[in-house]
């Protein structure tokens, strides 16, 4: 047997001397034999090393200089010749009747090498990461090394050996590992990379592998990108489906122009890793794509669907739970929606979009949608929102829907904030019958949603915000709106609504918006609504209230008198004012100003009488005078207590002194009492106009006036018992005083926990009316105070042991 040296040439990158021999020749006898199967599992022996055994493929493959040498595991391809496991690169062939490979003797021959027969030399350059073997069987891996490695004819050894193996960089262009093709194959040439990809995405894309048929759709320079990545060879699925669906999007949306494309353009770079509006969790999963506002024009793919967590289009490769495309206006969805039912997204964002056709049948965990100010036109119905047990945020203004909402929504169980204005609603206001958390509820600029509000309404006790302006609202405002106490906003104006304005209004104590202007109302505007505008809690008030009567405590003047003429302002200041011109007949004011002029007129025709609330610029004073009130309620319980338990007979004079000292304080705290009282009444809470027309307020007052005539008793025998003690005539008390004494203490706290609750009713307006004159609640009111003092200061007076 003849032995041969080997000829190592390395053409990509790094060279030695153009041909590197070892010492240690291998020997080949012709033909050169692969026992059962070829093997690129050994590494490349060193200098001085020998192969001492047959090449075996039940040793590990070497991974190419630079690259992992992980063993995927995957799905296994057809080869052209035996059997290729894409995945695990490892070639397999059905055994080949050879000579035997001789042993290597471990001595460097003396003699030259007698060079292969029939063996031509390949010496080409190198292709930048492919492996040719070229002796037969013609076998070459799927893996994508670094260099090319040749055989070369016998030369003689070299003088000197390379201290260490060469090494190259990954190359800087997408791998082109290639597969030789054997005699089985019918074509007999390669396979390039991107067919292997193809062939491993079809299967379970979204067209099943129908896209790929035409070579210039988006899908194939999607897959084109994908084969460009860096290392795309050993992606497991996953990652493979996540390159893909993302380039999906690139493509078919002008990614290059995008205003943000920072990630999606490179080859080296994980999506997860700085992918701008990827979003990943800790498994690598994609859970959120953030595209809003940044020029995307063009079709959106429903490929998107892939990367959903579950469903009919998941592939494992995404935990997609938001995607926001908003104001993308150049962005369309080819009038095609469907591929939403499969996305399984929680928060979807489509408006401001070019989205067209009707909105498809939505996922049952979906929390907020929009499509928003789109031209979808369809799907507002029953079966597409069946089931949306967690949807509590639906935006869908200016769309073009031309349908009635159905009354399903009412079963919405979450739904706490719905906006449709503006979308050509028809049909009535059923839907808000019994919508358990709605919070605020927009359905403006809709003529052909008419009907007339549901009786049931104020049963919404949830509802904070509702805006019904300028739709086609028949019928009247139900007084059950009064009923509404956590409203804040209420937009009725510019519809068909007639009768008279309910006094229940009033009782709206949260409210900051109210506009009814634009109907056919009557009658007068609560003054309590009135109030709260003149104190500055309610913001905006659509309607005059000082077109209205005025109230019932101050002056009449005939309604046709305050007509109001528009003043002429120039430069900041009114010129040429006469509000009582007649000629003038504005019904109503269009600017704030206006109606503050107005405000200071009405104040001058109730001629001194107390304005409606006049004043409080700020809720800082509001804020100290409610403080005092409460802690000096708190003094006079305080001092109250104090002589309830030191009164008793016979007591020293040490306790006589703390007995008085406490009374003394208990008219202290009162008089404070009384002048914040008095504050918040007529001008830092809701104005005297509100506290007028509830009843509970002046019961709130006849329990002040027991408090305040029951203490006369004690107060008056305090006093007389310590100028007894000044003129020296002093006598302990006897038990019959203290036991009346410690009776007054007793009404006394009784009216104190009695008052606390009647203020927290009457601040929510509970029995508000202004069917009763107040004079007359406030004259009994007078009367119980009167009586009682009369009562208490005549037996103090009169008391005797």
């Amino acid at each position: 047997m003849d032995s041969a040296n080997s000829a190592v040439s390395y053409d990509s990158t790094v060279s030695y001397d153009n041909t590197v021999s070892y010492d240690n020749a291998v020997s080949y006898d012709d033909p050169v034999s692969y026992d059962n199967a070829v093997s690129y599992d050994e590494p490349m022996p060193s200098p001085a090393e020998s192969y001492d055994n047959t090449i075996s493929d039940d040793e590990p493959m070497p991974s190419p200089v630079g690259t992992s040498t992980d063993d995927r595991s995957g799905t296994e391809s057809p080869s052209l010749s035996g059997t290729i496991d894409i995945r695990t690169k490892r070639p397999t062939v059905a055994p080949v009747p050879q000579p035997p490979v001789q042993r290597v003797p471990t001595a460097t021959p003396t003699s030259a090498p007698t060079p292969l027969p029939d063996r031509a030399a390949t010496s080409g350059p190198s292709t930048g990461g492919e492996i040719v073997v070229t002796s037969s069987p013609t076998l070459s891996p799927t893996r994508a090394p670094t260099v090319r490695l040749t055989m070369a004819p016998a030369t003689p050894a070299p003088t000197r050996t390379p201290t260490q193996a060469p090494t190259t960089s990954n190359p800087t262009s997408g791998p082109t590992a290639t597969i030789r093709a054997g005699d089985d194959d019918d074509d007999g040439g390669e396979i390039p990379l991107i067919s292997i990809l193809q062939a491993r995405i079809a299967p379970n894309s979204y067209y099943v592998g129908a896209e790929f048929e035409d070579p210039d759709s988006y899908q194939m320079a999607a897959l084109r990108r994908v084969e460009q990545q860096v290392g795309v060879q050993w992606m497991d699925d996953s990652k493979l489906y996540q390159y893909y669906t993302l380039y999906c999007i690139f493509v078919s949306t002008n990614g290059f122009v995008w205003k943000n494309a920072q990630g999606w353009i490179g080859t080296d770079l994980d999506p997860c890793s700085g992918w701008n509006g990827v979003t990943c969790d800790d498994e690598g999963f994609i859970v959120g794509i953030n595209l809003k506002d940044n020029g995307l024009a063009g079709i959106f793919p429903p490929e998107v669907a892939l990367l959903a967590s579950d469903g009919e289009k998941s592939v494992g490769a995404g935990k997609l739970r938001s995607l926001d495309l908003f104001k993308n206006e150049n962005l369309t969805n080819g009038n095609d929606s469907s591929w939403i039912s499969h996305l399984g997204a929680e928060y979807l964002y489509l408006g401001s979009t070019g989205f067209v056709g009707a909105i498809p049948r939505l996922p049952t965990g979906l929390v907020e949608f929009d499509a928003s100010h789109t031209s979808i036109d369809g799907g507002l119905t029953a079966s597409n929102f069946e089931g949306l047990d967690a949807l509590t945020w639906l935006f869908l203004d200016g769309c073009e829907f031309q349908s009635s909402i159905p009354t399903e929504f009412a079963l919405l169980p979450s739904l706490e904030y719905f906006y449709i204005s503006d979308a050509q609603i028809t049909g009535d206001l059923s839907y808000l019958k019994n919508m358990p958390v709605l919070f605020e509820h927009f359905a403006s600029n809709n003529p052909e949603l008419g009907g007339a509000l549901p009786n049931s309404i104020g049963d919404m006790e949830s509802l904070a915000s509702l805006k019904l302006s300028g739709c086609g609202i028949t019928g009247t405002i139900p007084s059950s709106i009064g009923d509404m106490f956590n409203l804040q906003k209420l937009w009725l104006n510019d519809n068909k609504l007639t009768g008279e304005i309910p006094a229940e209004l009033g009782r709206l104590m949260a409210i900051q918006t109210l506009e009814v202007e634009g109907n056919d109302l009557s009658g007068s505007f609560p003054g309590a609504i009135c109030a709260l505008k003149d104190t500055g809690f309610l913001g905006k008030l659509g309607a005059d209230c000082l077109e209205l009567e005025v109230s019932a405590w101050a002056p009449r003047v005939p309604q046709s008198s305050i007509k109001v003429k528009s003043p002429s302002v120039s430069e900041g200041s009114v010129t040429s004012f006469n509000p009582f011109d007649l000629d003038e007949d504005r019904s109503l004011l269009a600017s704030q100003n206006e109606r503050d002029i107005k405000a200071a007129v009405l104040s001058t025709i109730a001629l001194g009488t107390p304005t409606v609330a006049s004043a409080a610029q700020s809720a800082v004073p509001a804020a100290f005078a409610a403080y005092g009130h409460y802690l000096s309620l708190l003094g006079m319980l305080a001092c109250v207590m104090i002589e309830r338990l030191t009164i008793r007979p016979n007591m020293s004079e040490k306790e006589e002194d703390l007995v008085a000292f406490a009374d003394a304080g208990f008219g202290v705290w009162g008089v404070i009492v009384a002048y914040t009282g008095y504050l918040r009444t007529f001008s830092l809470e809701k104005g005297f106009d509100f506290y007028a027309h509830e009843p509970i307020f002046w019961l709130k007052i006849a329990f002040v006036g027991v408090f305040g005539a029951a203490s006369f008793f004690n107060t008056t025998q305090v006093i007389k018992r310590a100028v007894a003690r000044r003129n020296g005539e002093f006598e302990p008390m006897s038990e019959a005083l203290a036991k009346r004494m410690i009776q007054i203490c007793n009404a006394e706290l009784t009216a104190l926990a009695v008052i606390p609750l009647t203020a927290t009713l009457m601040a929510r307006g509970v029995y508000y009316s202004q069917s009763i004159p107040w004079e007359a609640e406030a004259g009994l009111a007078a009367v119980v105070f009167a009586g009682l003092s009369y009562k208490y200061l005549s037996e103090a007076f009169a008391w005797e042991d």
